[in-house]
């Protein structure tokens, strides 16, 4: 129940003065009535008569009547009043009880006015107080009871006369200064204070409103709202929303919620690096579809409305696609597609997997690539279609291959011949010869390419060496224009297909050299095939003029005849069994029959 000030000190004074005002009355009217004056004095009954009807409205009526009864009896023993005078003194009887009754309806209709007021205030769940100029508190409703009680304050004995900053002791400076303005100005304060009261923090809303009487402030309605589970239910909401905001800008994939027409309404940091937009032209300004490539729009379109037509199981969650950027250049990318239960909003998320992509055709270059070194037989058609097949990795790359021949390196493939002469500058720059010397990589960045089309800016080359064993075979060039994605793992496989390259021009060379020393054994038995023949036939010419001659010279030459033929003969032999030899040979490694001429028979 609201109270304005102690009920038992209200009550004492209150009956001191209406007994001492009785008494008082009551002492003036019997000296008068004894001296014969039954009229002028008896107005004064009227002061106890109020003030019992205004404290006790329900007891006036009878408080009323017992004193004018008293009157009535003292008046009939002091004086013996004739027939009138008893009218006279009924009739000042009944004015004592009208009144009474009229104080008595007047104060109770104040009081019920006063009752809903308090009632009203008590309903309240804040706490409410009223101080006076002193700021000493002159009205406290229940709330303000329940909150001190809340929150650990000790009222003290006597509240009504001491000071409100007394009894909230945790109200900093400030804000007491703030009262002294109310008084002075009579403008409202609202404010939002913490306190510190022990242990406990309580977060507070504070009104305080100034109560004018007679165009002056004398009194300040003051309302104390505990917003302190408000506050920490905010503070657990902020932290909350700290931890998903951070969630959604370190998800490591550009995410974005997306309304039904497709309209973006929020992106995270990772869109403004995969897109190349900022989050303020992306959200309420860019539509899902305006990012995706002309291609894939209408697919994409139609899994949405597919979607939200609550046939979410008949579309995938999760699909390629490919996204165009700000500078125009195109992304493979992973797209997952959530919809956010009770909206018709979705998440979407987009994972770029342009290098996963370029690895995977990295791979099959590579693949390919060996193919060629396994069946391409060419040195330089070899390089060519490799600088074909390594360009394939990004169109925003030109891969070029020269060779050490000499102590020079000298330029024998390119995948784009624009940049034919550019290339041949670099190679006679330091930096590429560098490479050659120290057999490791090297790079050079902004370089500057003029060819028929203009003007093209490059960002980075890198020279990568061709090695096998301890030689350098060449260097493998790879020129990236801007926006070219090219990674350190790409860098380290190119460096292993370059050696693969390496590879195969020694192996080529060996076999050069093996196919060479192979004709060359084969001339050599052919034409010793052919060398037989010239030996046997002088030979026979000289058994035949021994045999006509006779004389014993034949006995003498014929065994040194016979020794030569034997050798000849296992020449022969050897020659023919090597005819299996031969055919392998003009097989496996493209050796032809070489005819040698024969001479003069």
């Amino acid at each position: 129940m609201a109270q304005t000030s102690s009920p038992q000190i209200e009550d004492r004074w209150w009956n001191l003065a209406i007994s001492l005002s009785t008494a008082f009355t009551l002492g003036i009217v019997l000296i008068s009535l004894y001296f014969g004056h039954s009229v002028l004095f008896t107005h004064l009954f009227y002061i106890p008569i109020v003030l019992v009807a205004y404290r006790h409205p329900d007891r006036g009526i009878y408080f009323a009547s017992l004193l004018g009864l008293a009157y009535f009896a003292s008046d009939m023993a002091l004086n013996r009043p004739d027939l009138f005078s008893m009218s006279v003194g009924a009739g000042r009887i009944g004015m004592m009880i009208i009144v009474a009754w009229v104080v008595s309806f007047l104060t109770s209709t104040l009081h019920a006015g006063e009752e809903r007021y308090r009632e009203t205030i008590d309903a309240s769940r804040d706490a409410i107080f009223v101080v006076d100029r002193g700021l000493i508190p002159v009205l406290f409703n229940a709330g303000f009871f329940e909150w001190c009680d809340k929150i650990g304050v000790k009222m003290p004995k006597s509240p009504w006369n001491t000071p409100i900053f007394e009894i909230l002791p945790f109200i900093p400076p400030s804000l007491q200064a703030q009262y002294g303005w109310v008084f002075v100005s009579g403008t409202p304060y609202r404010t939002e204070e913490r306190f510190e009261f022990g242990e406990r923090e309580v977060h507070t809303e504070i009104h305080i409103t100034p109560i004018e009487e007679d165009e002056e402030v004398r009194r300040v309605l003051t309302v104390v709202r505990d917003i302190t589970l408000r506050k920490q239910a905010e503070e657990e909401l902020r932290r909350s929303m700290d931890l998903y905001h951070t969630i959604f800008d370190t998800t490591g994939s550009a995410t974005m919620i997306v309304e039904e027409n497709g309209t973006i309404v929020l992106a995270n940091r990772e869109c403004e690096t995969l897109f190349g937009y900022t989050a303020g032209e992306l959200e309420g300004g860019m539509v899902l579809l305006d990012l995706v490539a002309k291609e894939d729009r209408l697919c994409i379109k139609q899994y949405n409305e597919t979607r939200l037509a609550g046939d979410a199981a008949g579309v995938p969650r999760t699909f390629e696609a490919r996204c165009v950027d700000a500078e125009g250049l195109s992304h493979h990318v992973l797209i997952h597609i959530g919809t956010i239960p009770q909206t018709r909003r979705t998440v979407v998320s987009v994972l770029d997997i342009t290098a996963r992509k370029q690895a995977e055709r990295l791979i099959a270059i590579a693949n390919a690539v060996r193919h060629m070194i396994v069946h391409e037989t060419g040195k330089r058609d070899l390089m060519h279609k490799a600088c074909r097949e390594l360009a394939q990795l990004d169109p925003r790359i030109i891969a070029a291959i020269a060779l050490c021949e000499e102590g020079r390196v000298v330029p024998v493939a390119i995948s784009d011949l624009r940049y034919r002469a550019m290339h041949a500058l670099q190679l006679s720059r330091p930096w590429v010869k560098e490479v050659v010397a120290n057999r490791s990589p090297n790079f050079e960045a902004e370089l500057v390419s003029q060819h028929d089309d203009g003007v093209e800016f490059i960002e980075y080359a890198f020279a990568l060496p061709m090695i096998y064993g301890a030689t350098v075979k060449g260097v493998l060039v790879i020129y990236l224009l801007p926006k070219a994605l090219v990674g350190e793992q790409e860098l380290h496989s190119l460096q292993t297909l370059a050696n693969d390259l390496a590879f195969a021009l020694n192996s080529m060379e060996i076999e050069g050299e093996k196919r060479m020393a192979l004709i060359q054994i084969e001339k050599n038995m052919e034409q010793l095939a052919v060398l037989n023949d010239h030996i046997r036939n002088p030979l026979q010419a000289i058994v035949g003029t021994v045999d006509l001659e006779g004389d014993g010279l034949s006995d003498a030459i014929r065994p040194y005849v016979d020794e030569i033929d034997s050798l000849i003969n296992e020449l022969d032999v050897g020659w023919v069994e090597s005819e299996n030899i031969r055919a392998f040979l003009r097989k496996h490694y493209d050796i032809p029959g070489y005819a040698v001429d024969p001479g003069p028979e």
